[in-house]
């Protein structure tokens, strides 16, 4: 922390609620206004899961996409769709736990739709 904390005992940030948007928290400093304090934030985020891609094809007659990945058992998969990538909002399209470890084929259509942009990702264990 930059600044000279004389008489600053700590501070803590709250939020009532993390779901509304556009609801930034400032931090102000009122015994140097020209050096304010400075919070640093240290964070690790999970390792992402790497899901091996074995095949991916689109079928021009019945407008599907198919995707063929190497599966874990007793893991989760879900192939999810946006229609663009700015900002990406992902829908569910299909979902399915394996059993054993196998190949398995996540198949949507896209029927009506110029674009879309796919992903497969598995959900973290709670």
């Amino acid at each position: 922390m930059r600044g000279k904390a004389r008489s600053n005992h700590g501070w803590i940030l709250l939020s009532q609620s993390e779901d509304t948007s556009k609801t930034a928290r400032r931090n102000a400093a009122k015994e140097n206004l020209s050096d304010a304090s400075l919070l640093e934030i240290t964070y690790a985020l999970p390792a992402p899961i790497e899901i091996p891609l074995l095949d991916y094809r689109f079928d021009h007659e019945t407008k599907e996409v198919a995707i063929t990945i190497l599966t874990e058992p007793g893991t989760t998969y879900v192939l999810e769709r946006a229609l663009d990538l700015v900002p990406p909002s992902w829908m569910p399209i299909v979902e399915a736990t394996i059993d054993m470890d196998s190949t398995f084929e996540l198949r949507a259509s896209t029927a009506g739709l110029n674009t879309a942009f796919f992903r497969i990702t598995s959900p973290p264990e709670p």
